[in-house]
């Protein structure tokens, strides 16, 4: 079989999970994923055999291969693509701010001096989009679409299980504190276990008010509380996407990014925390007028 039909057999291609991460993380990610392709660079240079070639001639090809692996660093934001092979691109914080992903790869150099693409390919994307807030389209109960992933493809499986561990390793440490609202079918325990019971409560505390307020048959009362019932269903799904996109899949994390994010958040967590405590007040009133009476 050709070599060259040989390198891709073994890979490993992965999800990223939800992180919430600063600059310094991506300095030190950047520092993991340049001593992988640098590992890459000695393994593909010491497996280059050319019986017909003299040694100095070998010798000034492996070089070239170890020069060409190099890893390059693509940020895309809303204005434009900018590209660096150094961690210096992470000091332009404006740049940051606006970016919508940052990919690492080390296939670009190699491609452009060696005319092929190299037998360790290492590529990484940083998907820092938010999800569109009010896209009814797509299913809350579905996880949230991003496309942060890692692919690694080399010649040897000890350096695609290595390089995808030590990768993985890196990202575990910065999981995202609410990553569970991304996961799939949580909406959907949430409104079993949440919503509906929540609204079934509220109906049945001004069924009384109501009936004497709309005075009309049982079909009516009975459409207007199923009328009531999908509101809430609707009300839910935007409350849901907004949470997902208060708290992103993956998240930079920046000053001005915070200071943007912050009145969000409290105006979330206050209004979690107000149903949370009209819930509880709820019980403790019912549990006292059984008591007492």
């Amino acid at each position: 079989m050709d070599e060259s039909l040989l390198y891709r057999i073994h890979s490993r291609t992965s999800k990223l999970p939800p992180c919430t991460f600063d600059v310094t993380f991506l300095k030190e990610l950047y520092r993991i994923l340049s001593e992988l392709t640098a590992e890459a660079a000695q393994l593909e240079a010491a497996s280059i055999r050319y019986p017909e070639l003299p040694d100095i001639d070998i010798e000034k090809t492996r070089q070239i291969i170890i020069i060409a692996y190099k890893l390059d660093i693509n940020v895309s934001a809303e204005s434009g693509h900018s590209v660096a092979s150094s961690t210096t691109i992470f000091d332009n914080t404006t740049l940051l701010a606006e970016a919508k992903k940052i990919a690492f790869g080390n296939e670009n150099l190699f491609k452009i001096a060696m005319g092929r693409e190299p037998k360790y390919t290492l590529a990484l994307k940083l998907d820092l989009a938010k999800p569109d807030l009010f896209n009814l389209s797509i299913h809350s109960s579905e996880p949230t679409q991003n496309t942060s992933q890692i692919l690694l493809f080399g010649y040897t499986d000890t350096w695609v299980n290595g390089a995808y561990e030590k990768i993985m390793k890196a990202f575990r440490g910065h999981q995202a504190r609410f990553r569970i609202i991304h996961k799939r079918n949580v909406f959907d325990l949430l409104l079993w276990l949440g919503f509906f019971p929540l609204t079934y409560w509220n109906i049945y505390k001004i069924d009384k008010q109501l009936t004497s307020i709309i005075q009309s048959s049982a079909a009516f009362q009975a459409s207007l509380y199923i009328f009531i019932l999908f509101v809430i269903i609707f009300l839910s799904r935007v409350l849901f996407n907004y949470t997902r996109w208060v708290f992103p899949y993956m998240e930079l994390d920046l000053p001005s990014v915070r200071s943007t994010a912050l009145p969000h958040r409290l105006f979330i967590g206050g209004l979690f925390t107000f149903i949370i405590f009209s819930l509880l007040y709820d019980l403790i009133l019912k549990i006292f007028h059984i008591l007492v009476y």
